[in-house]
């Protein structure tokens, strides 16, 4: 039922990655487990990548899925563990048996769209392979085999120009919006996998029918709208906030809407606040509430008023809904919330580096749920209030108080720091303390002043005599987005934010209650591994500090750039400090002590990558010019940020190296090399005085010279 499924959910994702869980193996753990046959049917267990509980929806059977972190093994048994309950399951042997091909559109213009055609290997329902990512072991280079080809017969069809790919991905480029024209593709995957007795290879054929994307405008769901203060993104955006006052200024309108256009269906938001994101506004109530049109700001009237007001939502003059905005008059103390860093806080006169102090966050809030803490009508003050029983423990004053605010959250939040007092003698048994939070409004009219109070309760324990029995890792933080700004750091001086992509991992001894004995040095007795799969992550990108390991997602080397200047031909090598970035995905952090094998605990650190790319267009297929760079640069565009830019081709990985490595990006083929084939081109970024290079695949071949003899 959803009750226990939410318990082992909690508890299993405990024991994978929070340092602060329980170090008993609890029962209700999910675990799985390899049946190794060779082995007297022993069970090794296996890392789970995830968790995650489905119920709700109509004619779903409620179940609990786990995702594994590694691809299962073929004809192999699995065995899912949960209390006195076991599922096995067996895995086929991956052998192919049906191909399917689809066109995913990957450009969208007016007159003319661009498809991908992609392609899916199956065996039985269990997929194995797809073109455009990784595959199962076996057919990780099954395209190699995949030939895809166009059985229109007609020598000139205007409406469509078909490219095989030439060992990329195919592609369709429509110049045409007629819904109604087909062109029929025809695959065919030769499987040297698993060949028959006479040695030759299976061939699995298959088939699909694109058609042009549709160039007309359809909203499908006005899905989502809310008031921002600021120009907040959607994820930080309050989905519920659909209020304003009327003294509030800096407020947005921001809509969430899942829009088709040019046969491209995705949620589209208003996130760019101005015409760039096709979105415009238009007020029902000029007077009660304006709205600038192309940016969604919303301008509440002077005189203070409650009602409400419907803001009319465009996306490119095609109507999408209507955002009835409810106005208040004034803003009044509404609520308080608080929440504690800790849940079990650790001392110990024998090893202070665990002696951490717990943080309390406060929220004030007013009736429209918005921070408080700033309010135009009044003083706010706060007091943590320690219960006197247990007030002699903690930093705090005469009336175990602390009234001044240690920091502010970056959204405002008010912040207090307890500690225990340094070479206190505490208790020898768990002590359970309970803090009020207080928060007190004085309005500046002279009017009632507003007092809310919220407890937030902790546990303390002194572990100077306690032993460790469970080792734990912990993180700063367990999601890194590797996108690259560059930003002003105090002294006004331009950087960029590689150094804060690192992630911090400590690793600390428990006791069987679960508290904190003694932060373990992760550079003498005990260390760790970090991998991506089973390749050990390089060891420039994992650093010592102190007793800490810090794992650098992002680093800058020094490497050498072949570049070329304007539009000459000469190629430049130049030294430049260069950004390089680990494979997006999940990289498992194991504990070890000493040289034993045995893991004592592992966690995942998970990798994102949501920098903007450049994109291609494949202009033509022969170039008059009669130098390779310059006649790469007239067939292939490439767009970054909206803007066209130079691409460049040559690499060079060894700085020592006088001459940069061409072969990799382009070579020259057909008779008297007259052709080129173009594997990649490159173009680089700089963020402050760090140089980013992307490389952009492409894997064409174009005619190049056709003016000279």
């Amino acid at each position: 039922n959803p009750e226990e499924a939410k318990a082992a959910l909690d508890e299993t994702k405990k024991s994978l990655t929070d340092p602060n869980a329980a170090v008993s193996e609890a029962e209700n753990i999910v675990k799985v487990y390899k049946v190794l046959a060779d082995s007297n049917n022993a069970r090794r267990e296996v890392f789970i990548g995830g968790v995650a509980y489905k119920d709700g929806a109509e004619g779903v059977t409620p179940s609990i899925e786990v995702t594994m972190f590694n691809e299962l093994d073929e004809k192999s048994k699995y065995v899912v563990h949960y209390k006195d309950q076991e599922k096995t399951f067996e895995t086929p042997a991956y052998v192919a048996d049906r191909l399917e091909m689809f066109g995913v559109q990957v450009e969208a213009y007016e007159d003319y769209s661009v498809q991908d055609v992609r392609s899916m290997l199956y065996t039985g329902n269990i997929l194995i392979g797809r073109s455009w990512a990784e595959s199962c072991k076996k057919y990780q280079n099954w395209q190699n085999s995949l030939a895809v080809e166009d059985t229109n017969t007609s020598l000139v069809h205007n409406e469509y120009q078909f490219d095989a790919g030439n060992g990329g991905t195919p592609k369709v480029w429509f110049y045409t919006t007629d819904r109604s024209f087909k062109v029929n593709l025809k695959g065919s995957f030769e499987d040297w996998s698993n060949v028959n007795s006479n040695g030759q290879a299976k061939v699995i054929p298959a088939a699909t029918t694109l058609s042009p994307n549709d160039s007309s405008i359809r909203v499908n769901n006005f899905s989502a709208w809310c008031v921002v203060q600021g120009q907040k993104a959607d994820w930080q955006a309050d989905w519920n906030n659909k209020t304003i006052a009327s003294e509030d200024e800096g407020f947005y309108l921001l809509v969430k809407a899942n829009i088709t256009e040019l046969g491209d269906t995705r949620d589209r938001f208003s996130t760019s606040y101005n015409a760039e994101d096709g979105f415009t506004f238009v007020s029902s109530n000029d007077d009660k509430l304006a709205v600038n049109k192309e940016s969604g700001e919303l301008y509440p009237p002077k005189d203070a008023v409650n009602g409400t007001v419907g803001i009319h939502v465009y996306y490119k003059n095609v109507y999408v809904g209507t955002c009835n905005v409810q106005i208040y008059a004034k803003r009044s103390f509404a609520s308080l919330t608080a929440n504690a860093s800790l849940t079990k806080m650790s001392y110990s006169t024998k090893h202070s580096d665990i002696n951490e102090p717990i943080t309390f966050t406060l929220y004030p809030k007013d009736q429209l749920n918005a921070n408080f803490n700033s309010s135009k009508h009044g003083s706010m003050n706060y007091v943590i209030k320690v219960n006197d029983s247990l007030k002699q423990y903690f930093d705090v004053d005469a009336n175990g108080e602390m009234v001044a605010p240690t920091g502010y959250t970056w959204d405002g939040y008010p912040q207090f720091t307890l500690k225990v007092k340094e070479g206190i003698q505490l208790p020898a048994n768990i002590v359970n303390v309970r803090v009020q939070c207080i928060a007190t409004y004085h309005p500046y009219d002279g009017s009632r002043e507003i007092v809310r109070q919220y407890p937030v309760s902790f546990s303390l324990k002194d572990t100077s005599n306690s032993e460790s029995t469970n080792y734990r890792l912990s993180s700063s933080t367990q999601s890194v987005d590797m996108k690259i700004e560059t930003k002003k750091d105090q002294d006004g001086t331009t950087i960029n934010n590689v150094n804060e992509k690192n992630v911090v991992i400590s690793a600390f001894g428990y006791d069987r209650d679960g508290y904190k004995v003694e932060k373990l040095d992760l550079s003498r007795d005990y260390n760790v591994s970090v991998k991506f799969g089973s390749k050990a992550v390089d060891a420039d990108n994992i650093g010592v500090s102190g007793k800490d390991v810090i794992f650098k997602p992002v680093i800058t080397t020094t490497k050498r750039f072949a570049t070329v200047s304007g539009s000459s031909i000469v190629l430049e090598t130049v030294t430049r400090s260069a950004i390089e970035k680990l494979d997006e995905g999940s990289y498992v952090v194991a504990l070890y002590k000493g040289s034993s094998n045995k893991s004592l605990h592992s966690m995942l650190v998970s990798l994102n990558d949501t920098q903007a790319r450049p994109s291609m267009t494949w202009k033509k297929d022969t170039s008059e010019e009669a130098l390779p760079i310059l006649a790469i640069r007239d067939v292939v565009q490439v767009k970054y940020n909206n803007g066209n830019v130079d691409i460049y081709v040559g690499y060079q990985k060894n700085p020592e190296d006088s001459t940069p490595t061409l072969a990799d990006d382009y070579t020259l083929t057909g008779w008297s090399g007259q052709n080129i084939y173009i594997s990649k081109v490159r173009y680089a970024v700089q963020f402050a005085d760090d140089w980013y290079e992307f490389e952009i695949p492409v894997k064409r071949t174009v005619v190049y010279g056709t003016n000279y003899n």
